[in-house]
């Protein structure tokens, strides 16, 4: 499966990169036909802070596009949101 791990305004270290690869490795078990995958990462300006961090992931699976949204105070918090979103919603398929 290709993955692309994409910041906007925000830089992706390698610790972020390796985290979304395990993140994606284990949604990819649920979904075997997975073709790609993709994270994006944003950084918010938001009074709250409990949404600074946006990340937006988009999974392309044979024709199919599922594509979760979520927001957090930092970028491993709004990635597990949005893969348990993901995960609730390849349940429901």
């Amino acid at each position: 499966m290709d993955l692309h791990v994409l910041g906007k305004e925000v830089e992706i270290t390698d610790a972020v990169r390796d985290y979304a690869q395990k993140k994606i490795i284990k949604m990819s078990r649920l979904l075997p036909s997975a073709e790609s995958a993709k994270v994006e990462v944003s950084k918010q300006k938001s009074r709250l802070p409990d949404e600074r961090f946006k990340v937006q992931l988009t999974i392309t699976s044979k024709g199919d596009i599922f594509r979760v949204e979520e927001k957090a105070k930092n970028f491993n918090l709004a990635l597990d949101k949005a893969a348990d979103k993901n995960e609730a919603t390849d349940n429901k398929i």
